[in-house]
This record gives structure tokens, sequence and C-alpha cells, in this order.
């Protein structure tokens, strides 16, 4: 605290210590605070210019096979949309119907930018649904190409798989969105993987709605 002029040392006998004027504390408290604001930014700096120089050497085939992870909605908010821009032929989704829900209507916009570009999406999901999430689907559709059906086995994990060449794996904690985790890969022998099991699970199961032709509204199909 002295060092930092908060408070003021004085040679008796023993040595006394007095609380510096409000004022004075308040401006060195300031100052130092600025002073370890400047010499983090320094250090972030130098750290990120390592880095960009340590990944421009490694090899465009050795990033391919990478793999990355996110955790927590905040950081993978910011990486969906990125992705999402990036798609440009087909998205394939698996998620339970709550969480697609969730992630549809908190994404919107940017679903419906996606299928407006012509990107043909298609929604693997679960019962129960109910209306808000049938609402969704037909403003969506309106939008663009997308079809959606259903498994009646709930989806523990989800995943999505962008122009079959990068692929996610999202598994959440209590099967609450806050406690998502996110494996991102471009791997290619995954992505297959992924889309192989994706088209395999669409053969089997029921297109969950269709049109009708007088007004375009989505009923569930009857079975």
């Amino acid at each position: 605290m002295e060092k930092i002029g908060l408070i003021q040392r004085y040679l008796t006998t023993p040595v006394t210590f007095k609380a510096a004027p409000i004022s004075e504390a308040l401006t060195s408290l300031l100052q130092h605070n600025t002073e370890k604001l400047l010499q983090i930014q320094d250090e972030a700096s130098k750290f990120i210019a390592q880095f960009k120089e340590y990944s421009s050497e490694l090899p465009q085939a050795e990033l391919d096979r990478g793999y990355r992870v996110t955790s927590g909605l905040q950081g993978e908010y910011r990486e969906f949309v990125k992705d999402m821009k990036k798609v440009q032929t087909s998205l394939d989704i698996i998620l339970e119907w709550k969480l697609l829900l969730y992630v549809v209507n908190r994404h919107l916009e940017v679903f419906k930018e996606t299928l407006q570009r012509g990107v043909k999406t298609r929604f693997i999901t679960s019962f129960p649904i109910d209306e808000r999430i049938l609402s969704m689907i037909q403003l969506l559709r309106e939008s663009g190409w997308l079809e959606v059906k259903f498994s009646i086995i709930p989806q523990r994990a989800g995943i999505d798989i962008h122009d079959k060449k990068s692929a996610r794996i999202m598994t959440f904690l209590n099967g609450e969105v806050d406690g998502i985790e996110v494996l991102r890969s471009t791997n290619p022998a995954l992505v297959e993987l992924l889309q192989d099991y994706f088209d395999m699970k669409w053969q089997s199961v029921p297109t969950i709605f269709e049109k009708k032709d007088d007004n375009n509204q989505l009923l569930p199909n009857t079975f």
C-alpha cells in the first residue's frame, strides 16, 4: 500500500503509518491501475503476435485435422454466429426440441439469413412438440428450404454438419443450454462419420410436418 501511495510511513520510534488523504489516495490508486492495465495490454499484444507467428507456421493439412472445444454459452454464441455465416450449401442438425427451440429463437435472424442464401437445412428433433416450435418452423420454412423430422428417442446430445465439411458435437450439462460444451472439427473422417449417421437417422424417421394445400400452414403428420 505504501508503494502505491495509499499510506505514508513516518520514521518515528516505533515506526508509524498514516493513511494518505483521500484525494491523493484515489489519484495514486487510479495511476497504479492504469499502469497495470497498460502492462497487461502490452503482454497481451506480445502474446497475440507470438501466437499468430506460430499459427502461420502450421501446415494447412494439420489445421484441417484439428479439433476445437468451446465451453459456456457466451463463447459458443460468438462461434455459432461465425459458423452460420460461412455455411454455403447444406446444414444438418440433430437437437432435442426444447434446445432446438431455444437456439432457433435466439438466432432466428441468423437462421433466416442462412435459408435465404439457399442453404438447404434439415432438422431432426424429438417429441414432445408444442405450438411455439410449430410456429417457429413455419416461419423458417417461409424463408427458404427447410425440412424437419422427429425421433421418438430423446436426443441426449446434438450434432450439426455444415456443407459436409465441418461438424460440431454438442453436449449439455443437465440438459441446460447454459452448460453447453462443443467439439468442432473439420477432420474429414469424423465429418463423414457424422454425416453418415445423420443420413441414416434421416431415412429412419418420418417427416414431422406437412403443408396444408390451402393456406400453407404446418400440421403434424398422422400415423
